[in-house]
């Protein structure tokens, strides 16, 4: 099934795509028309929504192309393409947070700015055409060709992603990350609180410990590890703390494990502590400066099949291997995280991220 997926999608991006893009390529560029794709979801992403707040204030013609193809049958998905090349032809912006086939199965007019703002800043696990879990070695077509920018999170960043996604020079720029600049809003802060605390009044007064793990395998086949010493760590630490569960919505998808309705990001900002494995919302996290644990059990067994861009060395986070340890460093952790130096490693992996990300990146954009 796998292969049949990778055939079909080269037949598409080489083939029929670009003839549909030609077919419409007689429109003119219309230089108020900015189009929000993705191909993840069912309404606009996070990743994207700061960005799309404050082009829709400047009064520019904004259109939504969303929609989560893991739902749909193929034949709706080809069909959901089709359509997107004809907007393509004519936008003078195209902005993308994810894998968007159809931005790369042409030749794109110069005029069109193509902008990948990327769901994960910082740099934890190998992606792109760094590893074969991402895209398979007989691949035909650069899945992220006609890419003007790509919005990383810090200068350290630029040339990993560089050679991930196979990128000319200058194209990875750190300008940050335009949704960071919600964690530096402090109503959006108040509001993620009231929120949480009003769906879940069970929490208020207690240390709230989140579980956020990224998903192992493929899309179509996810999963996870280490999710039963998570589920026993409620009951071992007791009334004092409040543990959310918060899965990759592909897991979820397959049986619910996540015992919350709030979105990972608005959870963020109230979590006194966060449980994660090679998921990039650590670098997230860093931004709120608490504590946070890596807990991989299979560590070295990633490692060498997906790989890491980064040592755990270098990150400042309580490492936990051996399950059977993880309610002891919790309480560690809790009690002084002082020696796990947060701000050096934000400023290394995060340093572009300060508040203002959106603001340099409407500047690149020229969009005023």
């Amino acid at each position: 099934m796998f292969l049949m997926k990778q055939l079909l999608k080269m037949f598409l991006q080489s083939i029929v795509l670009p003839l549909v893009y030609r077919v419409y390529s007689y429109k003119q560029i219309n230089d108020r028309l900015v189009v929000f794709a993705d191909s993840q979801h069912d309404e606009i992403p996070f990743s994207m929504r700061k960005l799309y707040e404050e082009i829709v204030k400047r009064g520019y013609e904004v259109t939504v192309y969303t929609q989560d193809n893991s739902k749909l049958p193929f034949g709706q998905i080809i069909l959901s393409m089709i359509r997107f090349m004809k907007l393509y032809a004519s936008a003078k912006h195209v902005i993308i947070c994810d894998y968007y086939l159809p931005i790369a199965a042409c030749k794109k007019k110069e005029d069109t700015f193509v902008t990948q703002l990327w769901h994960a800043g910082g740099l934890m696990k190998k992606f792109g055409y760094d590893t074969k879990d991402d895209i398979p070695s007989f691949y035909r077509g650069n899945v992220f060709k006609n890419y003007n920018l790509v919005t990383v999170s810090a200068e350290c960043c630029e040339d990993v992603f560089r050679r991930a996604m196979r990128l000319p020079e200058g194209v990875a720029w750190a300008t940050g990350l335009s949704r960071t600049d919600y964690f530096f809003d402090s109503s959006y802060i108040k509001q993620c609180a009231e929120e949480f605390f009003l769906y879940y009044p069970e929490a208020k007064g207690k240390k709230v410990i989140t579980w956020a793990p990224t998903f192992r395998g493929k899309a179509s086949n996810p999963y996870l590890v280490g999710e039963e010493a998570i589920m026993e760590l409620q009951d071992k630490l007791g009334d004092e703390y409040n543990v959310v569960i918060k899965v990759h919505p592909h897991l979820d998808v397959k049986g619910r494990i996540s015992n919350c309705n709030i979105s990972t990001e608005r959870i963020l900002p109230v979590t006194d502590l966060l449980i994660t494995d090679y998921s990039s919302v650590f670098f997230d996290y860093l931004i709120l400066g608490r504590p946070a644990i890596l807990f991989v059990p299979d560590k070295e067994e990633y490692e060498k099949r997906r790989g890491l861009n980064v040592s755990f060395s270098q990150l400042s986070a309580k490492i936990v291997i051996a399950p059977e340890t993880l309610e002891s460093a919790v309480q560690e952790v809790m009690q002084d995280f002082s020696k796990y130096k947060r701000e050096t490693c934000y400023q290394q992996y995060m340093g572009a991220c300060d508040g203002h990300s959106t603001d340099r990146i409407l500047q690149r954009l020229k969009i005023s």
